[in-house]
């Protein structure tokens, strides 16, 4: 049986209170991906977060780097969209906000990642 293939999509041009945003496919660029939600107990809230960590090797997710792709655009509260496509069907997996962008350099300078703490 085939796997479900993610996908994974950003808002960059879009603010946190827009209804229908333009969604920027950023799936090739992921490296990691886990995504946690529910309650706890029959008396608790529903709650959920994600976690994804994209490759910055061309620092275009860096918010520091002037030359990036995105330089100005990478912003907290930026909407985030995971879904799951499975025998051509789209399914919704998780929407949220991106609580920041923190590059992290690793390999003495020549590997880069951002991981993003999703909410």
């Amino acid at each position: 049986m085939a796997y479900p293939v993610p996908k994974v999509e950003i808002a960059f041009d879009d603010g946190p209170y827009v209804a229908s945003p333009t969604w920027t496919d950023i799936t090739s660029y992921v490296r990691e991906l886990s995504i946690d939600r529910g309650r706890d107990d029959d008396w608790s809230d529903f709650s959920g977060s994600a976690m994804v960590v994209l490759s910055n090797q061309d620092r275009r997710f860096d918010p520091f780097y002037t030359s990036g792709t995105y330089y100005g655009k990478l912003l907290p509260r930026r909407q985030i969209r995971i879904s799951a496509v499975y025998n051509s069907t789209t399914y919704p997996v998780f929407r949220g906000f991106v609580a920041g962008w923190p590059p992290v350099w690793t390999d003495a300078g020549y590997d880069s990642t951002v991981t993003l703490s999703c909410f």
